[in-house]
């Protein structure tokens, strides 16, 4: 079992236990195997008749909380780690049991205090170590979670979460070759990891130096391991009738307070219900407001988080779903595995991820004509595209404050702006903004969302990339409110490459706010390009380099078309948004009903437009 062979080492533990009843190490040896392999049920029972034999094992009863916990009992975590704890105060693993449980709780300040008690006492812990990396890259605190995590990849190189953890702060922070570095070496150490392939193809997704052909080849390569690994059941008794109602199984880690929900929530609030069922497999621990709200739109809704990907394939499979929906790619939190096991009839990829899953048994991907210019990306997906008129619905935000007049007004100079995740923004992105900055006199750029500690880095980055730093003004991370509120100090936003921006766009636009956008020959860098185009802003878009920069420059030159435009954005989004959701809900009917109709035919997908 020390080699990681958890599935061989469950009947041999089990033999051991029917020879030697009463031996309490066994029984708990026994409950770690079966804790690993998947089987949580049988490891609580595993650690419970330990316990029996030896109630005052502080080690077994930390065991048996981390196994609640990933059981989905946080509560019931909480508990079993208290009890170690008054057993051994000082046992280090105690008190990162009861951080885990805390964590899956929702309660990350106390999570926080656990792991830093275990380290107060083992300064060398590292899973406390990992687990509060993790804690602090979730608040924000990148630089502070990076020096943490280095220090417990430094005393453990081959830790799996370790590595995982820091591959991810680092790609937060845009140290790509880090990251992947990072994940790599989980991949060494464990070549079935598949979350980490994952991660290093969303990590290649934002590099530069990554051409589309090599993006593909890269996702292509992690789906043929995936499925070569991958157990797929014999057919599927889904009932081949074309015109029933259809159950639609959406599967996402990010049903609450994310992006996504604000994405799908329109589409599942004007979804044909007559024609179809929703079923939601959340795959997060710890609902919230937003979960409860989405909730109300499902028929079926399961919490999957603590499912193994086989009980997840299995449960889908019993709901007899008939298409499947993924809505994360190769985000966190993704369960692509799933996928490979082809519970579903059919299989779609949209909104969580823009690029291929890399997978044969995804079926389709839902795009918009913008987006994936029909013929024109079709070679970098494995999945056959579906068109919809848009890529997506974005919610109106909630409490918009007033858009504010254009800044140059009172300031008499262009502020550029950019609320981009770091790890968006390419050093050719920072050239050709100091390259634009040279070119508009008294202009300045303010660029938003910096994370804590992470400002002298960025600085650095622009300095070497020729910007002028006293012509760059650095924001840290700030609620939504407060991030809306400083579009009232930014002219035009600049978008990133090779990533372009999504929802940050549309709060622009909520704003009016215009962005400048690169349409690059993937779905990562036309993503904006399609939201400019629904808000009638197609003039912003740009297919070359020399031309984002000669838009930016005229728009900027333009001070009075820009003003006037300004006040007009929103009632553009507004309009929009009063036919959007109707209309997309419908040509999302309209396709999945497609899809159905090909799968009940014996036909192989298709392209449909």
């Amino acid at each position: 079992m020390l080699m990681g062979h958890f599935l061989k080492a469950v009947p041999i533990l089990e033999r051991a236990c029917a020879l030697r009843k009463n031996d309490p190490l066994v029984w708990d040896n026994y409950g770690a195997a079966l804790q690993h392999a998947g089987q949580r049920g049988g490891a609580a029972r595993a650690f419970r008749r330990s316990l029996q034999l030896d109630p005052r094992a502080a080690g077994v009863w930390c065991n048996a909380a981390t196994n609640a916990v990933q059981d989905g009992q946080p509560e019931e975590g909480l508990r079993l780690a208290a009890r170690a704890l008054s057993l051994d105060p000082r046992l280090p693993l105690a008190h990162v049991a009861l951080g885990t449980a805390h964590d899956a709780a929702g309660h990350p300040a106390d999570a926080e205090v656990a792991y830093r008690a275990a380290l107060a006492i083992d300064p060398a812990c590292v899973p406390a170590l990992t687990n509060l990396g993790r804690v602090l890259q979730e608040r924000g605190d990148n630089r502070a979670a990076c020096t943490v995590l280095e220090k417990a990849v430094a005393l453990s190189p081959g830790s799996v979460e370790g590595n995982a953890n820091l591959a991810l702060v680092c790609s937060m922070m845009g140290e790509l070759g880090r990251s992947a570095e990072a994940y790599q070496r989980v991949l060494d150490s464990k070549p079935d990891a598949f979350f980490a392939w994952s991660g290093l193809l969303y990590c290649h997704a934002h590099d530069e130096a990554q051409s589309p052909e090599a993006l593909f080849a890269a996702h292509r390569a992690f789906g043929e391991a995936l499925e070569a690994s991958s157990l797929v059941a014999a057919g599927h008794e889904n009932v081949r009738d074309p015109e029933r109602r259809l159950r639609i199984g959406f599967v996402s880690a990010d049903l609450c307070e994310h992006p996504v929900a604000r994405l799908i929530e329109p589409i599942w609030r004007t979804l044909d219900r007559g024609a179809f069922a929703i079923h939601a497999y959340f795959n997060r621990r710890g609902a919230d407001e937003v979960s409860v709200r989405l909730r109300g739109y499902c028929d079926v809704w399961r919490e999957v988080a603590g499912m193994s990907d086989a009980a997840l394939s299995a449960c889908i499979r019993s709901d007899a779903v008939d298409i499947l929906v993924d809505l994360s790619g190769h985000t966190a939190g993704n369960r692509l595995p799933v996928f490979a096991m082809k519970p579903a009839p059919v299989q779609v990829a949209w909104i969580g991820y823009p690029g291929t899953t890399g997978l044969r048994a995804v079926d389709y991907r839902l795009v918009d004509p913008v987006v994936a210019p029909p013929g024109r990306l079709d070679a970098g997906f494995t999945e056959h595209l579906a068109y919809l008129p848009a890529m997506s619905v974005l919610e109106r935000p909630d409490d918009l404050p007033p858009v504010a007049p254009a800044p140059f007004l009172a300031r008499g100079a262009i502020t550029f702006g950019s609320f981009n995740r770091m790890n968006k923004i390419g050093d050719g992105c920072l050239r050709m903004w100091a390259r634009l900055l040279d070119e508009v006199p008294g202009a300045r750029l303010l660029v938003g969302g910096v994370s804590d500690g992470d400002g002298e880095r960025i600085e650095a980055r622009c300095v070497a990339c020729g910007l002028d730093p006293a012509r760059v003004e650095l924001r840290p991370r700030v609620p939504l409110a407060a991030y809306l509120e400083q579009h009232a100090e930014v002219d035009i936003l600049l978008d990133t490459f090779p990533f372009s921006s999504g929802t940050t766009a549309n709060y622009g636009l909520w704003m009016g706010v215009p962005t400048i956008t690169l349409a690059g020959n993937s779905l990562q860098q036309r993503q904006c390009a399609s939201r400019l185009h629904r808000a009638g802003l197609a003039d912003f878009v740009a297919e070359t380099e020399a031309e984002y920069l000669r838009i930016a420059v005229r728009r900027a030159g333009d001070a009075a078309a820009l003003a006037a435009l300004r006040p007009t954005i929103r009632a553009r989004m507004q309009a929009d948004m009063d036919v959007l959701p109707v209309e997309m809900s419908a040509a999302l009917g309209t396709r999945l009903r497609q899809m159905w109709e090909r799968w009940c035919a014996g036909e192989p997908p298709s392209v449909l437009r």
